[in-house]
């Protein structure tokens, strides 16, 4: 019976062993796709982005053996191959675009820091001497249908299946128009207009996700002997309290840091905002840098600065614009503050209130 026990112990590891090397395959390589979702993918990729793309064109997909290449062996004929390494069906698309170089290379930057890995070959780039580049390119999406029962949150695995239609969204932007035609296609009755960004929002609903009424928030400096304590603040802009942050970075260094930790239950963003708004109290000058840490469905980070330009004891409400690549839900982890270069400002004194989300209610 013991040497029975024993061996559910091994067993066990060995699955847990397993499921690190399919996590592995599962973080950089797509489920399955159709030709739908790449459509989709390839919408939310443009967005907000000066690009027009006059044709999409699906290749007959292809199978391939994914084999790494540290772990490559020699020697072996086909049969042992098939039986070693998955077989991936790629999906071949060739995009015909025409754009302005700042706005190409964001675009391919974008698709190098896919949270899956997209393979861009056969650049094909034409100067039209107006200002804008055209040309085309193939873009290869490697996918594993098993790969879909593997979602990687941060308690380790969970096993789900797609239960949503990808088809299912109310607002999707149109890929084959124009920057300028995108733009002549938003209502005219615009309620709001965000300073900076090209785009519009018809109706301004914010939704409270933090209101900063508890102490459920912690001190953590980096270095260890950076300085600091929070706590709450009658001095509020929405409710009885904010919480407020008072620190001191000792001496100047390369790079300082303090955070505003939260705790308990997670501070959870369940879709895609338009924004991210919060509310910041400077009690006196500084030039360090404030943001927020968003980790998101796959575990990846996100840091999202919010400004060092900010109303000396006033409040300040600020907007931050969170990427597209994000995958929800996402979790608020911290608020930090940062100091760079040897800077000689070693204290600082924040208050912060009033966490929104904003969206697009039609």
């Amino acid at each position: 019976m013991k040497r029975k026990f024993e061996m559910v112990d091994i067993i066990k590891k060995d699955i847990l062993n397993f499921e690190n090397e399919i996590l592995d395959s599962a973080k950089y390589i797509f489920g399955n796709l159709e030709q739908e979702d790449i459509i989709l993918m390839l919408n939310d990729l443009i967005l907000d982005k000066n690009i027009e793309i006059s044709s999409i064109d699906f290749m007959e997909t292809n199978n391939e053996l994914l084999i790494d290449e540290d772990e490559e062996e020699d020697n072996l004929d086909e049969e042992e191959a098939y039986e070693i390494y998955p077989e991936s069906k790629v999906h071949s698309v060739k995009i015909t675009y025409k754009t302005a170089y700042e706005d190409l290379i964001d675009f391919l930057k974008n698709i190098r820091e896919y949270e899956k890995k997209i393979i861009i070959r056969n650049i094909d780039i034409n100067n039209n001497h107006d200002g804008n580049l055209s040309g085309s390119f193939l873009m290869d999406f490697y996918t594993l249908d098993t790969v879909d029962k593997y979602h990687i949150m941060n308690d380790g695995y969970n096993f789900f299946y797609y239960g949503q239609d990808l088809l299912d969204h109310d607002d999707i932007n149109n890929p084959f128009n124009s920057y300028e035609e995108f733009m002549d296609e938003e209502d005219d009755e615009v309620e709001d207009v965000l300073a900076g960004e090209d785009y519009y929002i018809e109706k301004r609903i914010m939704t409270d996700l933090y209101g900063f009424e508890n102490e459920n928030i912690f001190f953590v400096g980096k270095p260890k002997d950076v300085y600091g304590k929070v706590l709450l603040d009658t001095n509020s802009i929405q409710g009885s309290y904010s919480n407020r942050i008072e620190y001191d970075f000792i001496r100047p260094r390369e790079y300082s840091e303090v955070n505003l930790v939260f705790e308990g239950k997670p501070i959870e963003i369940k879709r895609q905002p338009e924004l991210i708004s919060i509310s910041v109290y400077p009690y006196e000058t500084n030039d360090h840098n404030i943001g927020i840490i968003l980790i998101d469905a796959y575990g990846k980070e996100f840091k999202l600065s919010i400004t060092s330009q900010l109303a000396l004891n006033k409040w300040n409400t600020v907007d931050i614009i969170p990427p597209i690549e994000i995958t929800y839900p996402a979790i608020l982890q911290r608020i930090y503050i940062e100091s760079n270069s040897f800077s000689d400002k070693l204290k600082g004194d924040f208050s912060f209130d009033k966490l929104q989300l904003l969206y697009n209610e039609n």
